[in-house]
């Protein structure tokens, strides 16, 4: 504690704050000096300790008011909770000195007092842009503060920035203490059996850090100080809490369903450091319990990593990037044994010419399957099924053309909609445009694309005719894909070009990830892998910053690139972003065993063993058939290839289980 000296107490400004309880002593110990501020719950006053020679001369004073004092269900239940907290040290908890509950039900703390110590909400909007250093010194006392109160078996169930204090010391470093555990606890303890919680004003609870199983109901509990914990970091990088809806309703369905939106991609982009955070924060603010945090300290260990630590070890330590138990480990590479080596003295050779005789034997025939295995190996590219690994992540275009669609009916219901919209508008309308993108649709729906492609060229006529730019692009982006689907690959480069063109007056058009995919699956099917990789990087750039909304959409689009740096032989970009777009499809999309999974570890592979890398590459192609064998695919040339592969890391790291795989192949041939 500074000192408090230079502060006169009975210095009472005629015209200050003025109020019924300035002045009065408190218990016979505190003698109530100055009002100093009054929020929903309570009114916070300075005092001066008369006789308590154990605590400071100056502290606070907190009086509950009426309403506060109402939502208490059993008012003697005070002094069983927050006795714990009395005497509790840390340099990053506000101590409690005493609490009073009077004959009255007048309920009052008594706390330390920090001399000009604002909260961190107030901090924050002077501090707009935080350094780096300052940041991991914030988060870091939040952390252990948390940390002591979770050893104790204590939850805070109420952090926010407004519950923690922020003083800045003559080296203007910035302290933090953790103020009010368990207040939240003492009003609103729910009965076990209750599954939902009362959304009304009399509930205490916060809306903008409140973790998703406490608008369930549920007792606030290690993880969902965690979860606050991650609603404040996400506010110190972006200056917004991650859900900032007007009503407590709409944030009750973003903390249940929605993903915050992305740290801002400039941010990611212009720091590494930044990045781990985000990954760091989003850890936190999982919804499901078990997939956060397990503790503090493990997430201050992660803030630590990211600071100082090597991508590698980044990649290959930090738990921010580890999946839970219901996904697949991350891949690591394989160790090998150590050999001890011992010098022994010589020992006299005794001749058993038994064994000598069965050893020579066990040699023969070993040479001879050696000899019959490498006759099968020199060959064994005719045991595989051939696989055109160029496009593994394009769709078959022929299957959805010729796909058989009746819809007959919805031709006719959209034709006769048409007609009567002539009827009543004319041609030159946006009602007419809007009828004709109904029937073409229809016809598109039907993969009836030679009609489909003329209804759409008169709506880009009537477009241009009206200066509809919104249906011109609508046309032109029908017309790509149309053509695209129709194998007409100079006509979809074209329109498509022509859409990128009007487009870059608003780069923010919902018709700009349609056309990168499609230039960059046609020059893909093309062959000309580096056309493809320009447009995969730019679609790829595009979706960064939505990677936690739609999280299929952008692992596919990071597929599709990492493949084309394979096919590029740029192995080591290939294998970063495939890792990386698994993780995010894991952590997002959360169904590990689907085709595009595997197809994905396949890929991975085939990138690892270019680099040598054969034992990480057996773990991504083992994973690779493991999904194939959950989706109970049939045997055809993917597994085929997968096996091939496999059998061709396995000569470089285990030649004995290479041989009986290729035996085994061998006895199953027909």
């Amino acid at each position: 504690m500074s000192d408090n000296n230079d502060l006169n107490p009975n210095d009472i400004s005629l015209f200050g704050n003025v109020d019924s309880f300035v002045g009065i002593t408190l218990n016979e110990n505190y003698q109530i000096t100055e009002l100093l501020g009054e929020s929903s719950n309570n009114l916070t006053y300075l005092a001066k300790n008369l006789n308590n020679k154990n605590i400071p001369d100056l502290i606070i004073v907190k009086k509950a008011n009426a309403n506060f004092i109402k939502r208490i269900q059993t008012i003697k239940k005070i002094d069983h909770l927050l006795n714990p907290l009395v005497n509790l040290k840390h340099p990053n908890i506000l101590e409690s000195y005493e609490y009073i509950l009077d004959k009255n039900d007048n309920f009052y703390q008594i706390l330390q007092y920090l001399r000009n110590a604002i909260s961190l909400k107030e901090f924050k909007k002077d501090q707009t842009n935080l350094k780096k250093t300052d940041l991991i010194r914030i988060i870091n006392q939040i952390s252990d503060g948390l940390s002591f109160l979770h050893d104790h078996n204590i939850i805070h169930g109420d952090l926010k920035p407004s519950n923690i204090l922020c003083q800045t010391d003559q080296n203007s470093e910035t302290n933090i203490r953790i103020c009010d555990p368990l207040i939240a606890k003492l009003i609103n303890d729910q009965d076990q059996d209750k599954n939902h919680i009362t959304l009304s004003k009399e509930q205490f609870i916060n809306p903008q850090y409140s973790s998703p199983e406490i608008f369930q109901g549920k007792p606030a509990n290690k993880s969902s100080d965690i979860y606050s914990l991650g609603c404040i970091i996400y506010e110190l990088i972006t200056n917004d809490p991650p859900f900032n809806n007007q009503n407590i309703t709409s944030n009750y369905a973003s903390h249940l369903n929605d993903l915050p939106q992305s740290f801002p991609l400039a941010l990611t982009q212009s720091s590494n450091f930044i990045a781990r955070i985000e990954s760091l924060t989003f850890k936190a603010l999982a919804k499901n319990p078990s997939n956060r945090y397990v503790n503090v300290t493990d997430l201050k260990n992660d803030l630590a990593l990211a600071f100082v630590a090597s991508e590698e070890v980044w990649q290959s330590k930090a738990i921010a990037l580890k999946q839970n138990e219901t996904t697949h480990s991350k891949l690591g590479r394989a160790t090998l044994p150590s050999i001890n080596l011992k010098s022994e003295k010589p020992k006299k050779v005794n001749f058993n010419w038994e064994k000598i005789i069965l050893n020579t034997g066990v040699f023969a025939i070993i040479c001879a399957l050696g000899f019959y295995g490498y006759s099968i190996v020199i060959n064994q590219d005719n045991l595989y099924k051939n696989l055109n690994t160029n496009l593994l992540f394009i769709p078959n275009l022929d299957s959805s053309k010729n796909a058989s669609v009746n819809n007959n009916d919805e031709i006719e219901k959209s034709k006769i909609n048409l007609q009567e919209v002539v009827d009543e508008c004319t041609k030159n309308s946006p009602q007419y445009l809007n009828a004709l993108n109904q029937l073409g649709i229809s016809y598109y729906k039907a993969n009836k694309f030679v009609e489909a492609s003329d209804t759409y060229l008169e709506i880009k006529k009537i477009a241009t005719s009206l200066k509809n730019n919104e249906f011109i692009i609508l046309a032109i982006n029908k017309l790509a894909r149309i053509n695209y689907l129709s194998h007409d690959y100079q006509g979809d480069i074209s329109y498509c070009q022509e859409a990128l063109n009007m487009i870059k007056a608003n780069p923010n058009s919902p018709y700009l990830w349609d056309a990168y995919t499609i230039l960059g699956n046609t020059y893909t099917i093309s062959n000309e892998p580096k056309i493809a990789l320009d447009y995969y990087s730019k679609l790829y750039q595009s979706m960064y910053p939505y990677r936690f909304r739609i999280g299929n959409s952008f692992a596919i689009t990071g597929f599709q690139l990492a493949d084309t740096y394979r096919k590029l032989n740029r192995f080591k970009e290939a294998c970063q972003i495939f890792k990386y777009c698994i993780n995010n499809w894991q952590f997002v999309v959360r169904n590990p065993n689907h085709p595009i999974i595997a197809n994905a570890y396949y890929s991975l592979g085939l990138s690892l063993m270019a680099q040598g890398n054969y034992p990480e590459a057996i773990e991504a192609l083992a994973t690779c058939k493991k999904i194939c064998q959950k989706l109970n695919l049939p045997k055809d040339s993917f597994k085929s290839a997968i096996d091939h592969s496999y059998l061709t890391c396995l000569w470089h790291t285990n030649i004995l289980q290479a041989l009986f795989m290729v035996l085994g192949i061998k006895s199953n041939l027909p």
